[in-house]
């Protein structure tokens, strides 16, 4: 009986230590709990009105929007006279690493609608983090296109024009006689069905949320590269390592075709680099060659980089934590500044004369 006394004991304590350790984290705001769940249609969705913090390169607090997205509630129904401008991209265009009111997009929606009397500007932020051009494709058919944008920006780096083939966790184009559509196999997918099981708990819990992430990380098998860093990788998985970055690909015919795709929906693509070198840099030369044959607008990022650099000033570098990673907030004001000029010199929008 004194036996049990003690595990009972034990257990009520210990449940009790949880209990505590998740109100504190929770009404002290040291973290959030997740605000992404599983959507059958684009994988996983941003609950609306949800609240996030964020520390790694930088720190910053917010929130999505009542519509599922970062940035002011601009509903579906585009007004009269209203300019609407859609960014579409990775974690460079999410931007969480800075506060919203320093985010380029509220730059240049600034800057849109300080330059113009006759029209308003509505610049909407649809980045998501970890999304290649497969997937951004798939965000603007299944989600962007339901604001009715008017100018569509899809940033693209290096890495985004890799075809890396289905996953597990979203939908994904691919060409069935010859031509685009969207598969939602991923329902299917353990991985799916595991965050989709486990999602009510995360939505609830920020303690259950780091369980959730730390199972992931075991079932992914990535917690050695965490752990041990560039050690982690010995023998015949190096090996492995060092024969993929030796392969050289050129764009996939489905990338092609979803460029062409994108570019007949009347997107204009971003492209940009980043500061340190990256392995697959030569596709950003073969898209701008592949555009320039097929008629896809561009806008150019690497003048605005090379000049920075010149300058001494690195727009990736983050001086309180010594990381190198998104765009800090020199490199959102720069970027603000650029794509307001890009778009007035094309006359891509409409602003007054001084």
């Amino acid at each position: 009986m004194k036996r049990v006394s003690q595990i009972s004991g034990f257990t009520i304590g210990f449940i009790i230590s949880i209990t505590l350790l998740e109100l504190f984290l929770q009404l002290g705001e040291i973290n959030t709990v997740s605000n992404t769940e599983p959507d059958r249609v684009i994988g996983s969705r941003l609950i609306p009105n949800s609240k996030f913090l964020y520390f790694n390169e930088g720190f910053s607090i917010g929130e999505v929007n009542d519509y599922g997205y970062y940035g002011p509630s601009y509903s579906k129904k585009r007004g009269a006279q209203v300019g609407r401008i859609a960014l579409i991209g990775d974690s460079y265009v999410e931007g969480v690493q800075v506060f919203e009111r320093n985010h380029f997009r509220n730059k240049l929606e600034n800057q849109l609608n300080q330059g113009s009397l006759s029209n308003r500007y509505e610049v909407l932020n649809f980045g998501r983090s970890g999304f290649n051009l497969n997937d951004a494709y798939c965000y603007y058919q299944n989600f962007v296109k339901q604001f009715n944008p008017s100018l569509k920006l899809i940033f693209i780096s290096p890495g985004d024009l890799v075809d890396i083939g289905a996953v597990t966790s979203r939908p994904h184009a691919m060409l069935k006689n010859e031509n685009i559509k969207i598969d939602y196999g991923f329902i299917k997918s353990e991985e799916y069905k595991f965050k989709e099981s486990t999602s009510f708990f995360r939505g609830k819990s920020i303690i259950l949320g780091y369980l959730y992430r730390i199972l992931k990380l075991l079932k992914e098998n990535k917690y050695k590269q965490i752990l041990f860093g560039k050690f982690a990788l010995t023998g015949n998985e190096n090996r492995a390592k060092n024969s993929l970055e030796k392969k050289r690909e050129s764009l996939s015919v489905l990338t092609k075709e979803i460029i062409l795709k994108l570019r007949d929906e009347g997107c204009i693509f971003v492209l940009h680099s980043e500061t340190r070198t990256n392995e697959y840099d030569y596709l950003l030369q073969e898209m701008k060659e592949f555009s320039e044959v097929n008629e896809v607008a561009l806008i150019n990022l690497t003048p605005l980089f090379d000049k920075l650099k010149l300058s001494g000033i690195n727009y990736q570098y983050w001086p309180v934590t010594n990381k190198f990673g998104h765009f800090n907030e020199i490199g959102h004001n720069e970027i603000a500044d650029f794509l307001y000029m890009s778009l007035i010199e094309s006359k891509r929008v409409s602003v007054d004369p001084n």
